[in-house]
């Protein structure tokens, strides 16, 4: 196991021979015939053209084949993907529905792609449309559009239990309950640019600023407490009990706990994070370009697979 492990981060670092990885050999065999066993994390792979089913281990289960894939998010029993037919970075983007590995109803065309949240009734929301002029759409299970809000130069955009946050790059920020008309919203103004977004603890959000900074929020928007990270945190992965900050170098990711401490934290040992998600035991999952990487709750590295493209999203992880 040891020997895999350090295989696979050699693999991560760009060192060591380029033997055959589980994920290439199951894509040479046709994987997408069936899975073997569950689907835990599903990965965007943008260069490999496919979206990737891994199980619990990391290792592949099934493989779909999407044009250009910019975001993957579960969303009750399937999962929802949006892809960028001509792969152009301000182009349109189409959205799917796939439950079981099968497309339902019709895939739907939509303007620029900047960001999704699964809904546990199989909808899902989004931020569509050109900067500065951009919106959240809010689609049923089906694709249907049930509500529309204009939220110009939004940003990031998190959900949980119903609530929303949505950003933009001015600093501002507005939370409401997805049943609520906008004008029961909480809105504040944090004059600092966001870099992402999180549910927290108590009704509360994690955010992360271009700066550096961590802000704890509650949930009528007020700063309960803040931390500097660093100016290269990049990417939050967070619940009511803790945060692990993630760094776009080769700096430490580090977790911290809903009273404002340091709980771990793990030296990344590459460059370029692209996503990351709470693993169920309070670890973490990162992906870079190439390769996804998990430890746990103490920041020890549990395992790690290679051979992909250029992954850029991740979705949450299963049952």
């Amino acid at each position: 196991m040891r020997a895999f492990c350090l295989g696979c981060l050699l693999a991560i670092f760009g060192c060591g021979h380029h033997l055959p990885t589980p994920i290439v050999e199951a894509l040479s065999h046709g994987l997408t015939k069936g899975a073997r066993q569950p689907v835990y994390w599903w990965v965007a792979d943008r260069a490999g053209g496919r979206i990737v089913g891994f199980d619990a281990q990391l290792f592949p289960q099934w493989v779909l084949g999407v044009t250009c894939p910019l975001g993957v998010a579960r969303a009750g029993t399937g999962l929802w993907v949006v892809n960028a037919p001509s792969c152009a970075a301000h182009g349109g983007s189409v959205w799917t529905r796939i439950v079981a590995g099968v497309v339902r109803d019709q895939p739907l065309d939509a303007g620029e792609f900047a960001g999704l949240c699964g809904l546990p009734d199989g909808g899902v929301l989004g931020l569509v449309g050109p900067s500065p002029a951009r919106a959240l759409v809010h689609l049923d299970e089906h694709g249907a559009l049930i509500r529309t809000e204009m939220f110009p130069g939004a940003t990031h955009l998190a959900q949980v239990d119903g609530r929303v946050l949505v950003a933009n790059r001015a600093g501002e920020l507005w939370t409401f309950g997805l049943t609520e008309g906008l004008s029961s919203a909480r809105h504040a103004q944090l004059n600092r640019v966001p870099r992402a977004l999180a549910p927290g603890p108590d009704a509360g959000w994690w955010w992360l600023g271009d700066g550096g900074e961590l802000l704890l929020l509650g949930p009528e928007l007020n700063v309960r407490w803040s931390r500097w990270v660093g100016p290269r945190a990049a990417l939050l992965a967070g619940d009511e009990e803790r945060v692990w900050v993630v760094p776009d170098d080769r700096g430490a990711a580090v977790a911290w706990g809903a009273g404002g401490r340091s709980l771990a934290s793990f030296t990344m040992p590459s460059m370029g994070a692209q996503a990351a998600q709470l693993t169920r035991a309070g670890g973490l999952l990162v992906v870079f370009p190439g390769a996804l990487l998990e430890v746990d709750e103490s920041g020890h590295v549990l395992r790690s697979q290679a051979g992909v493209d250029h992954l850029v999203d991740l979705s949450e992880p299963g049952a």
